[in-house]
């Protein structure tokens, strides 16, 4: 599903080890969470891995800000691996614009995900999970759509 050219643009191993553990005052997400940082400015066309170990940690939180800085981009892509599952009603992963609460674009808080797209060239991505159960996580493409990009079904 994930490509090492992918991987490699941004500089990360996904087995890395990291420095920041969840659940501080660091936004939480970098213990259990890739890539690892808090703002990513992906000047190529090719797409962005994002994801979570598996099963993904206890009482992680925190956002992330993911843009395509290319002009050509026009919307994004998310694809999911089809085994990206979150704790039902208590763990969630959503999508916005900004960080106003107008900005939503998507929220998956019902265990399941599915594929969509976003218009524009960035996103901001919220993971939660609180201190119980814990699942598979999420993996998940975001692919780069230029102009005159055909929406799929």
């Amino acid at each position: 599903f994930m490509t090492n050219s992918v991987i490699n643009s941004w500089g990360f191993e996904l087995n890395a080890t990291p420095s920041v553990t969840n659940g501080g005052d660091d936004g939480g997400l970098y213990n259990c969470f890739y890539p690892q940082g808090r703002d990513f400015f992906h000047s190529d066309l090719t797409s962005i891995s994002i994801g979570t170990e598996h099963n993904y940690c206890n009482n992680m939180s925190g956002t992330q800000h993911y843009e395509f800085t290319d002009s050509q981009v026009q919307a994004i892509r998310i694809r999911f691996n089809p085994q990206s599952n979150l704790e039902p009603g208590y763990d969630s992963l959503s999508f916005s614009r900004d960080h106003s609460p107008d900005g939503l674009i998507r929220n998956f808080n019902s265990g399941s995900v599915s594929d969509f797209t976003i218009q524009g060239s960035s996103f901001y991505l919220t993971f939660f999970s609180d201190g119980s159960v814990t699942t598979w996580g999420f993996e998940l493409e975001a692919i780069p759509l230029l102009e005159g990009y055909e929406e799929e079904e």
